[in-house]
């Protein structure tokens, strides 16, 4: 889903169709929060593999201590 707003922010072909009801004139109003959208959905997936990542090695490290 990240992907898909970074890629209506650089209005690449068929990719408004998501937001088929919006006009043209409204693609420059609507960069900057959909650019935010995407960014705050990569941290949060980044974040998120970071805190499954740890959560497995310590899970693992308590398998291999019985």
């Amino acid at each position: 889903m990240a992907l898909m707003h970074v890629i209506m922010v650089l209005g690449l072909p068929g990719a408004s169709a998501h937001h088929a009801a919006s006009a043209a004139s409204h693609h420059s109003a609507q960069a900057i929060p959909m650019l935010a959208v995407g960014v705050s959905e990569l941290v949060l997936m980044f974040f998120a593999a970071a805190i499954l990542n740890r959560s497995r090695i310590r899970g693992s490290d308590l398998l291999n201590a019985r």
